[in-house]
């Protein structure tokens, strides 16, 4: 035990010693080796180099001796230009510390070997002049290095913590970094600077001089060999990884040639990093669609880096698991896979730009289709897109980029090709993907479709739709409140109209329908396409319509067939057709929007067989209460044209209704009429309950909300009567009606005429009586018509002047210069009743003027007897 300390005792005193030794000699010779040192570094190199503060160690990087230098700075060579300006950097190297390692035993020799040095925040600027020589050629070759006092071949040579730049003064070739860590060798020779590197590096800045920027920082680590000659820096094989993204391959920088030649391969790297590096700009693009995925490449870049030539970068790429998101929708393409060849250029304001793949997959909320692509120039990119395949419903407002239009349910094949400029920033446009050149046919199956100013959906759409500068639709057939529609047709002025260049569609279809329900759109419209804070939209429509079933409150019709025409504000119905109430109704109709919540009808109508007393219903007895549904029977057949407004709701304007028409009516009755009942007189009651004539005829005039009713003749079942009169809307009515006395005696048991009060003889014994029913909606008034019997004598006088002269004209031709003897054509009357019943009027053959002219008569038995 006491040997073993003893021999302790002796390693540590031996210890003791040896540092005390080493540390004397450290102290004795480093003054002479910082001398050596200084003058050996001025006589190897050509730039001035100083240094502060000095210490040499034998003891801190034993077994070999260190020496620590502070400050020490190397100034770059002086080169000028025109203009006597240094084209240098002032400063090649500044290094706060740099600590140099060399072997002890050659030391007793005098033989200064530097083996290793380490410089640690050190700042380091690397710079080519404009005739291509180097600021680091300050090498300068001297005595042999066997033979010179301190030998500076550094075999290693460690840099921590430092910055540095490189740069071409004449084609503007600039980058700078931070060098965490590198372990490198390094050769100096004259004209050529060896270095093997491995390196921790963050590239801050890369200008190429030709357009190609990095401007973010990028961390990088390599493994490399680089030459540094008068003519070129080579750097190969290298292993690189670029924040992330590892690449192998090489590189050359001409500097006579000004030529720069990458080639570089990469495995699998997040194409969001990958085109970061290759393609600075595309940030922004790349943020802005979302863009994702893994990549393979193969990638070349080369040309010159001279200010007046571009670079050229081609690319082979492998793309899978890759994401794409639309902007402003929320529609995002995922698990795309391609294969992809990249080409663009930098340098001379050149943008241009290629990507093209020749077919790729992709899918859309797990729904798979495919197609091709191509994108051209990043500043005003222009892409040419090719898409097949089957597509969920819903997403297809989200490409249409109208958060107001919905689609659920169903699929919707696309087969598209869409090309054209997009916007380079969302800001500044809202993009609509159909704002492109496009070729798009879309099948639609089962989709339900729901627009902003139309409540509920419109259901189960089929039918197939193409998209260019037009819209073709071809059997699109759909059902909204259980109304089957089916069309054809095209919409055109669509590409001009989706680029604002022309508001107007005019849209050309055919529809069919089951039932068309007026109603059920008219409730369920909360406002229009062209709401407020919305552009305009003019849309002509020129439809064919054909309907079996047509629905508009109460009125019902069948087989409808009709043209539509629209322009803003004016729709045109013509050449329609339908069955309804009983017959049928054709005609040529036109609506006018006024612009005040007013619309304006103008219409012309065909009736035919059209049963009364069901058209009173299904209009509530046209609002009033004076004649209603159940007091009518009879068909009508007739010609009417019609004037009206109405609002928004059509409900008409009663005060503008004008209508013209001739009419008439076959089988008719009137029954249990109230104002009828005022004739109970005359005729028995119960015959007046129901009145029923064959066949009558008229002219209807309605203005000013009265109806005109021009005189007629009418034979019914209750009597036979002329008839005129005016039924004004508010209730107020007054005929004027004239009565055979012969009938109402038939049909009277009383036959004193003098019960009859005014009448008169119609020349062949037959008695008229004048009456004028006149009332309001609290009653009616009966009475006697004075003023229409003078009207009537009067006219008969007349007539009988007017045939004497004719007579003693033609007998003994008086009166032949009288121009009123001519015979004066019979104004028949357009409108007249007759009833064909046995038991009841007999057939009177005379001349009407023969019966009412009695002077007459006598002159024509004159004739006779002579």
């Amino acid at each position: 035990m006491t040997r073993a300390r003893k021999i302790l005792k002796y390693i540590l005193a031996a210890g003791i010693s040896l540092v005390i030794i080493l540390y004397l000699v450290s102290v004795i010779f480093e003054a002479k080796i910082s001398g050596i040192f200084i003058s050996e570094l001025n006589k190897n190199l050509s730039a001035p180099v100083s240094t502060g503060d000095l210490n040499f160690s034998l003891l801190r990087r034993f077994p070999r001796a260190s020496l620590e230098l502070e400050n020490i700075l190397v100034k770059s060579p002086r080169l000028q230009d025109e203009k006597s300006v240094n084209v240098y950097p002032d400063t090649l190297l500044y290094a706060g510390k740099m600590i140099l390692t060399l072997k002890i035993a050659p030391l007793i020799k005098k033989k200064y070997i530097v083996d290793r040095i380490n410089i640690d925040m050190a700042i380091i600027n690397i710079s080519k002049g404009p005739s291509g020589k180097m600021n680091t050629d300050i090498y300068e070759k001297s005595v042999p290095s066997d033979s010179a006092a301190m030998n500076l071949n550094i075999n290693n040579i460690n840099i921590n913590n430092s910055s540095f730049t490189y740069s071409v003064r004449e084609s503007g070739f600039f980058i700078a970094g931070i060098v965490n860590s590198s372990s490198n060798k390094l050769l100096m020779e004259e004209g050529i600077t060896k270095l093997q590197s491995k390196s921790s590096t963050v590239i801050s800045t890369l200008n190429t001089g030709g357009g190609f920027k990095l401007n973010d920082s990028y961390p990088l680590k390599f493994h490399a060999d680089l030459v540094f000659s008068e003519d070129s820096i080579k750097i190969g094989p290298a292993e690189i990884n670029v924040d992330g993204v590892q690449l192998q391959g090489d590189c050359r920088i001409g500097k006579s040639e000004k030529e720069l030649s990458i080639s570089l391969e990469t495995g699998k790297a997040n194409i969001r990093k990958f085109a970061g590096i290759i393609i600075p700009r595309s940030k922004d693009h790349i943020d802005k669609y979302g863009i994702d995925g893994l990549m393979t490449s193969s990638l070349s870049l080369k040309g010159s880096y001279a200010k007046s030539s571009p670079l050229i970068l081609t690319a082979n790429l492998e793309l899978e698991k890759g994401l794409v998101n639309i902007p402003s929708t929320d529609v995002i393409i995922d698990n795309i896979r391609t294969s992809a060849r990249l080409s663009m250029e930098f340098g001379n304001g050149n943008n241009n730009f290629e990507i093209y793949a020749g077919r790729f997959n992709a899918s859309l909320d797990n729904t798979g289709f495919s197609g091709s692509f191509l994108i051209r120039d990043l500043k005003n990119p222009c892409i040419d897109l090719i898409i097949a395949g089957l597509f969920p419903s819903d997403r297809i407002a989200g490409l249409l980029n109208k958060e107001e239009i919905t689609f659920s349910e169903g699929t919707v094949r696309i087969n598209a090709r869409l090309s054209g400029s997009i916007p380079a920033k969302t800001e500044e446009s809202n993009f609509n993907i159909l704002g492109l050149h496009r070729s798009v046919n879309l099948g639609l199956n089962s989709v339900n479709l729901g627009l902003p100013w139309l409540q509920g959906e419109i259901n189960n759409i089929h039918g197939n739709i193409m998209i260019a500068d037009n819209i073709w639709i071809d059997d699109l057939s759909m059902s909204y409140n259980d109304q089957n529609i089916a069309l054809n047709g095209m919409i055109t002025g669509f590409n001009n109209w989706l680029l604002d260049k022309n508001p107007t569609l005019e849209i050309t279809a055919g529809i069919w329908s089951d039932k068309i329900d007026l109603g059920s759109f008219r409730d369920n419209i909360t406002g229009g396409p062209n709401r407020e804070g919305s552009r305009e939209t003019k849309t002509r429509l020129n439809l064919n319509i054909l309907c079996d079933s047509i629905i508009i409150g109460n009125f019902r019709a069948s087989l409808f067939d009709g043209n539509l025409s629209y322009v803003t504000g004016l729709s045109d119905i013509s050449s329609f057709s339908m069955n309804t109430l009983n017959g049928s109704l054709s005609g040529n109709a036109v609506l006018a929007d006024l612009g005040d919540s007013t619309y304006a009808l103008r219409a012309w109508f065909d009736i035919e067989n059209i049963d009364i007393g069901k058209t009173f219903s299904t209009f509530n007895n046209f609002r009033q209460h004076y004649i209603k549904s159940e007091n009518l029977e009879g068909l009508i057949t007739g010609t009417l044209s019609v004037s009206v407004t109405a609002d928004r709701q059509f409900k008409i304007n009663m005060e503008d209704l004008v209508l013209n028409g001739e009419y008439q009516i076959m089988d008719g009755k009137l029954v249990n009429f109230e104002p009828a009942y005022k004739l109970s007189r005359f005729i028995e009651i119960d015959e007046l309950a129901e009145i029923e004539f064959s066949k009558l005829e008229n002219e209807l005039i309605i203005n000013n909300e009265v109806i005109t009713i021009p005189r007629m003749d009418i034979s019914s079942s209750a009597f036979n009567i002329s008839l005129e009169g005016t039924h004004g809307f508010d209730g107020n009515y007054e005929y004027r009606l004239k009565i055979l006395l012969s009938e109402l005696l038939s049909k009277k048991k009383n036959e004193k005429v003098s019960e009859f009060g005014v009448v008169e003889d119609d020349g062949l014994g037959h008695t008229s009586l004048y009456l004028s029913l006149r009332g309001d909606k609290f009653g009616s008034r009966l009475s006697y018509d004075t003023d229409a019997l003078r009207t009537e004598l009067k006219e008969d006088l007349q007539k009988e002047k007017q045939t004497i002269k004719s007579i003693l004209n033609e007998e003994y031709g008086w009166y032949k210069g009288d121009t009123l003897t001519g015979n004066e054509t019979d104004k028949t009357r357009l409108f007249r009743v007759t009833w064909e019943e046995t038991d009841s009027i007999r057939t009177v053959t005379a001349d009407s003027t023969e019966k009412k002219l009695p002077l007459l008569k006598l002159f024509k038995r004159k004739n006779i007897n002579k």
